[in-house]
Parts: structure tokens; sequence; C-alpha cells
């Protein structure tokens, strides 16, 4: 089975950099005043969905999907047409749809077959991730000497050698549990509460693109579940979209200040 690998060989980031791409679409499509810049980021968005299909990442999918349902529903608070971005992907498909067949069939099948847990589709890749956590929260326990300051960062890569708790040959898929088990339980709170404070920046009864944001910060928190961001440029990127003051100028609804 074929996936598209991306940065560092993991499509998980792959995709984590795709929807970095696609949100910066949809906010266009949603801030321009120019018709044809508008048309432009809708194809454009429309033409990274594939390439997510691709990778086979079901935590790719699920976030993309997420960030698309709440961009259909800053759209509808608006008063946008739904239509005028469902539309591109109609007319494609009918235009290309023998294209599609062919080359999308059998990964879409392979991607189905990840979903249902299909042994020779990547079953067990989320259980191996459950004991990576679990191992990893048992050096802590076992080891509470590092539960300040962590074992260190990228550590839990060479965790078996230093700690008997740790069997598997790989780091920790979670930025949550990775952070606290690397960086320590005060890096940990750190963190929390730079995630609670991009929330309020969301939840703002002002803010422009709110819903849109609110699909952002999402992505945020399921693709954290899943892979190990601290250190990957796109993840930081996407918290710029949540947070970057939005006002009106003579090019755009709002002035991005990018």
């Amino acid at each position: 089975m074929y996936r598209f690998q991306g940065y560092y060989n993991d499509p998980n980031y792959f995709t984590l950099t795709l929807n970095v791409y696609l949100i910066t679409s949809l906010m266009s499509s949603l801030v321009f005043t120019k018709k044809k810049i508008r048309v432009f980021s809708l194809l454009n968005a429309v033409s990274i969905l594939p390439l997510v299909m691709l990778t086979l990442s079901r935590t790719g999918l699920a976030t993309t999907l997420l960030i698309l349902l709440f961009y259909l529903i800053e759209r509808y608070i608006q008063g946008k047409s739904i239509f005028f971005f469902i539309a591109p992907f109609i007319v494609l498909f009918f235009v290309f749809q023998d294209f599609f067949q062919e080359t999308f069939s059998t990964q879409f099948d392979n991607l189905i077959a990840r979903i249902d847990g299909n042994r020779d589709s990547g079953e067990g890749a989320l259980d191996y991730r459950s004991q990576l956590n679990k191992e990893g929260l048992s050096v802590l326990k076992y080891n509470p000497e590092y539960a300040i300051l962590g074992i260190g960062i990228g550590k839990s890569a060479n965790a078996p050698s230093l700690f008997v708790e740790y069997t598997a040959p790989h780091r920790i898929h979670n930025t949550y549990v990775s952070v606290l088990v690397e960086q320590g339980f005060w890096v940990f709170i750190l963190f929390l509460y730079m995630l609670w404070r991009v929330f309020q920046c969301v939840k703002l009864k002002n803010a422009n693109l709110k819903y849109l944001r609110i699909g952002v910060l999402g992505a945020i928190l399921l693709s954290s579940y899943s892979v190990w961001n601290m250190t990957y440029l796109p993840f930081w990127w996407l918290f710029f979209f949540i947070c970057n003051p939005i006002n009106r100028n003579e090019d755009t609804k709002y002035n991005t200040n990018m």
C-alpha cells in the first residue's frame, strides 16, 4: 500500500502541512473582496483534498473534515452560499469521473480498510500508540525524579536503553504525553495554559472568522493526539491563524496583517 510520506517520512506531518495551506485558502476565500481571488482560493483548497486522501492518514483526514465542517458553518453564519463552495467538487467529479475512479479507487479502499482496522492496512497502529503512551507514563511512575524536568526532548526514542519500563523502539506519538514525559510536569502545565490562552482568542465576541478558528483549534488538539508536534513548524503556524488580529482595509474585508 502506497502512502504519501512528506516531511519526516510521516503522512501525519504531511497532512498537517496540507491543512496549513488549506486553512490559508479557506480564509482567503472569506476575507478577500475580489471575486477572482476568492474563486482561486477555493480551487486551491479543492486541489489539496486529494493529496490528503493519498496519505491514508486517519488523523489527517479527520482534521481536514473538521476544518471543512467549521468552514461551512462560517460561510452559513456570514450568509454566504454553501453551494458556491461545494460546486467545484461536483463539477470536477463529473468532468474527471473516470480519472478519479482509476486514480483513487485503490487508495479509497485502503483508507476504508485502515479506518475499519483491517490487519493488512495498519491494524494495531492505534494499539501501538496506546502502548507507547502507557510505557512513557510508566517511566515517570517508576522514576519520579524525572517528573519535574522530564527525561529530555526526543529521549523517548532511546528510552528502551535507559528505562526497563519502556520497551518500544519508537518515540511517543502523542504531543500531550510526550511533553509530560520528555519535558516534565512544569512544561506540560505551560503547554496546557498556552492552549487555554489560544482558546480565549477564539471565544472573543468580536473575533472575525470565529467558527473557522474553532475548527483550526480542533485540528490542533486532534492532531496532537496522534503525533509529536512540538518541533514541527507548521504546527505553530496554525496558532498564528487563530490569534492573528484581523481588521478591515481596502483589499480585504479584514486586514490580515500578513
